[in-house]
C-alpha cells in the first residue's frame, strides 16, 4: 500500500494532539493578559507624588495586587515599592534627627526609587505596555 504526501499529512496531524496544535493563540491571551495586568499595576502606581508624602505613596502602591503580572515585572515593581518605603523610612529620620547622614540616606532613596522606576517602566515596554502621564504633570481637568 502505498501512502500519498498528503494521505502522510493528514494521518500526521490527526497524531498530533490537540493542545499542541493551539498553542499558539494561547501565547497571544496570555501576552495580552500580561500587558493588561501591567498596565493596571502602572496605572493604579500613578499617584502625584507632589502632593503625597513618601510614606503615603509606599503605602498606596503596597496594596496594588499583582493579580496575573507577569513574574519578571512584579519583582521589578516589588523592588520599586520597597524603594517608595525606604524613602519614607529615610524621610522620617531626616526630618526626626536633621542629621547629615540622614539627609544623604533621602538622596540616595530617592535615586532608588527613580532607578526601580526606570527598571519597572522598561520591562512594561517590553510587554508592550502603554504607560500613563504621570500624574504631576497631567493638565487639571475642567
Amino acid at each position: 500500500m502505498r501512502v500519498t504526501p498528503f494521505a502522510f499529512l493528514i494521518l500526521l496531524i490527526w497524531q498530533v494532539p490537540a493542545p499542541l496544535v493551539a498553542q499558539e493563540p494561547e501565547i497571544v491571551v496570555r501576552g495580552d493578559v500580561a500587558r493588561s495586568e501591567i498596565e493596571r499595576i502602572v496605572e493604579a502606581d500613578n499617584l502625584d507624588t507632589s502632593k503625597l508624602s513618601p510614606r503615603e505613596v509606599a503605602d498606596a502602591i503596597t496594596l496594588i495586587p499583582r493579580r496575573r503580572a507577569p513574574a519578571d515585572f512584579w519583582v521589578a515593581y516589588l523592588a520599586h515599592v520597597e524603594a517608595w518605603r525606604r524613602l519614607a523610612e529615610a524621610t522620617g529620620a531626616a526630618r526626626r534627627n536633621r542629621a547629615a547622614d540622614d539627609f544623604e540616606a533621602v538622596a540616595a532613596a530617592e535615586d532608588a526609587v527613580d532607578t526601580t522606576f526606570d527598571e519597572v517602566e522598561r520591562i512594561a515596554r517590553g510587554y508592550g505596555a502603554r504607560l500613563p502621564i504621570p500624574a504631576a504633570r497631567r493638565l487639571p481637568t475642567i
